[in-house]
């Protein structure tokens, strides 16, 4: 799973729910997946042993570099700088609009327990968040199939801030769409999960054994979550909540081994 997503409360590029979220921007997201796999060996792979390089503390069952002088290709790529990492997730940020102090993140993960069609699933159920997030105070549709698209919905949004603080509210158009990406040929696992993963070589061998031959062709599935924060004259500010004028989140979900099967794919 690949997430970027960036937000601030005093913007005023806000633009109308009336603009919707085309084809193209789904699209271009396809090879994010991809794309992050490259921002790991250029910020994270010791560019003398290989090995992953530490970003604020050491996590179990990954290989690091033991390098006197051991350092990745890049201190960053394009602005995204290695931020931290919890098991089986990795974040990167980068300065979103310099001088404001403000900040994009990108995270990419991994849940070999869950189908990724499952996933993504819950990341468009408005009602079983509400019943797992407890710092949600209000999740509603205010216009389903939006502008007549099949997938686009706009949604209100208020989070739970402590106490002395206000809440934060945001309105925004949400798309999203299934994808088949057809006929990719089938990376061997030592090289993609131990690197990408980080799985053991323990692992890593138990898998292969049991997994696929490298070049086999498969067919995954990419599933694309766009949302961006619109203005809707349905939903109008209020005093208890402060509203987040600038929002923004890209979402992509991918299997890695083909078919949604939880035993055998990888969620990138």
């Amino acid at each position: 799973m690949s997430v970027t997503a960036a937000y601030n409360s005093r913007s005023e590029e806000t633009t109308d729910c009336n603009i919707g979220i085309s084809d193209h921007e789904l699209e271009v997201l396809l090879r994010d997946v991809d794309s992050v796999k490259e921002l790991i060996k250029l910020t994270l792979q010791c560019k003398t042993c290989y090995k992953r390089v530490v970003i604020d503390k050491k996590q179990a069952g990954v290989q690091y570099c033991d390098c006197k002088d051991g350092h990745p290709a890049e201190d960053s790529s394009d602005g995204w700088v290695p931020f931290m990492e919890a098991e089986d997730v990795i974040i990167w940020r980068k300065e979103y609009k310099p001088g404001q102090g403000l900040y994009a993140y990108k995270v990419y993960g991994r849940y070999p327990e869950v189908s990724a069609r499952d996933f993504a699933a819950v990341q468009l159920d408005g009602a079983y968040r509400r019943a797992w997030d407890g710092a949600v105070a209000a999740l509603a549709v205010v216009q389903r199939h939006a502008l007549g698209v099949s997938g686009q919905a706009v949604l209100h949004w208020e989070v739970l801030w402590p106490r002395l603080f206000a809440n934060r509210d945001y309105v925004y158009i949400r798309r999203h769409k299934e994808y088949d990406a057809f006929n990719e040929r089938l990376t061997p696992i030592n090289e993609t999960v131990v690197a990408d993963c980080n799985d053991t070589q323990e692992e890593t061998r138990r898998k292969d054994v049991n997994n696929t031959s490298e070049g086999e062709i498969v067919n995954n599935k990419v599933y694309v979550i766009v949302s961006k924060s619109c203005e809707h004259p349905d939903v109008p500010e209020t005093r208890h909540a402060i509203r987040v004028m600038e929002y923004w989140s890209h979402m992509v979900v991918k299997t890695i081994q083909g078919a949604d099967k939880v035993r055998k794919n990888t969620i990138c």
